[in-house]
């Protein structure tokens, strides 16, 4: 997703978890529950806003990081078994009350489906995989609607096209309605609390799409489509794609 506005939190955020297990080095004997239990048992994940990270050792079973997790409860583990398919937000993972998480995983049960039927090649793969990365359902309000009031429907859809105010816009509607704001709803599926305010302004849409393909043999394709640039501005066709290939040594 991205969000451009400033943010005045130093809280530690879930990057900080993607590099620790990223930065291992590559003689660690640390296992994945291991490094789980580390986050669990630190409560650092406390400060963190709702995610659900995977991480994991190629062709092992991933496990799920949760910001909502403890030392008290069992590690979630997927990827243990083959032709499994689990979507993935921020909202719990037995909650299924999202409409895109169950959206989410019949679509990439026919892209995969639809693929091998038709003997496809790797790109087709992907651009199946990205066409589901791209389901627009999110319900339309009034133009002057804000992130604020779309947040309870952002559940509905797995894209988000840009919805919120530019600057300009924003500054506008601040000074017109200096004394009349609304408490900021609670997000949906996530601990009662009002968000950072600034998370509710400027501009918030889906600006990448990744597809990570792992073969048996340890090879990863690593694809990532950029739609829009730092200053919510479109990025051309010709520029958004990038593609990168390596294989894992075991």
């Amino acid at each position: 997703m991205m969000m451009i506005s400033p943010s005045d939190s130093l809280a530690p955020d879930r990057g900080e978890v993607v590099n620790s297990w990223l930065a291992l080095s590559p003689d660690s004997a640390q296992t994945t529950q291991e490094f789980v239990n580390q986050w669990t048992t630190n409560g650092e994940l406390a400060n963190i806003g709702g995610f659900n990270l995977v991480c994991g050792n190629v062709m092992e079973p991933l496990a799920i990081l949760a910001s909502r997790a403890s030392e008290t409860e069992p590690i979630l583990w997927i990827a243990d078994k083959p032709g499994q398919t689990v979507g993935l937000s921020n909202t719990d993972y037995d909650d299924r009350s999202w409409p895109k998480v169950e959206k989410g995983e019949d679509a990439i049960v026919d892209a995969i489906a639809g693929h091998v039927q038709n003997q496809e090649s790797e790109d087709n793969l992907i651009e199946r995989l990205l066409g589901v990365l791209s389901v627009d359902t999110l319900p339309r309000l009034s133009n002057d609607a804000g992130v604020q009031e779309y947040i309870p429907h952002l559940p509905q859809s797995v894209f988000i096209p840009p919805i919120g105010r530019d600057k300009q816009a924003r500054d506008e509607a601040e000074s017109a309605n200096q004394d009349k704001r609304e408490q900021s709803p609670v997000l949906p599926s996530t601990p009662e609390g009002t968000p950072n305010r600034a998370y509710l302004e400027g501009l918030y849409a889906t600006q990448k799409q990744t597809v990570i393909l792992v073969g048996f043999d340890g090879r990863v394709r690593y694809f990532e489509r950029t739609l829009y640039d730092d200053d919510a501005q479109p990025v051309s066709t010709e520029a958004r794609d990038r593609s990168f290939e390596f294989r894992i040594e075991k």
